[in-house]
């Protein structure tokens, strides 16, 4: 029987040197466009809720230049070192798939286009970034 019940979701942005952050924590929502089916280019487009002020800073600056974006099952949850908690990693190509009950893999990566800021209400802002993966 399987074990792929356990939702896994990863947002990351990362930079140039290849250091970021982790967003999988907060509310995120997201879209990912293939405007041409025989061309490989696809726009993903990410609305990341409720952030600090700073990390808000830290997106609509310069810092980050890329996004990734990782989903699926998790099966049995692992455990993850205190220090390791909000930091991007890398998903290895060996990794990706089915192994140790896990089911997950790299959906969209891309350059960072362009960020703006918003409110959806009173009280839910938001960092809308939208990114390609040409």
């Amino acid at each position: 029987m399987s074990q792929n019940w356990m939702r896994h979701f990863e947002l990351q942005l990362v930079g140039e040197n290849g250091q970021g952050i982790q967003l999988s924590d907060f509310k995120v929502t997201f879209t990912i466009d293939w405007f041409n089916i025989s061309s490989a280019s696809r726009v993903g487009t990410f609305k990341i809720y409720n952030l600090s002020a700073d990390t808000v800073n830290r997106i609509t600056g310069q810092e980050f230049s890329k996004v990734r974006l990782i989903a699926g099952y998790d099966g049995i949850a692992p455990e993850v070192a205190a220090s390791d908690v909000g930091i991007a990693r890398e998903v290895d190509a060996d990794t990706v798939g089915q192994s140790d009950g896990r089911n997950y893999g790299l959906i969209f990566s891309g350059e960072i286009r362009y960020s703006v800021t918003g409110k959806d209400s009173p009280i839910d802002s938001y960092v809308l970034i939208q990114a390609a993966d040409t």
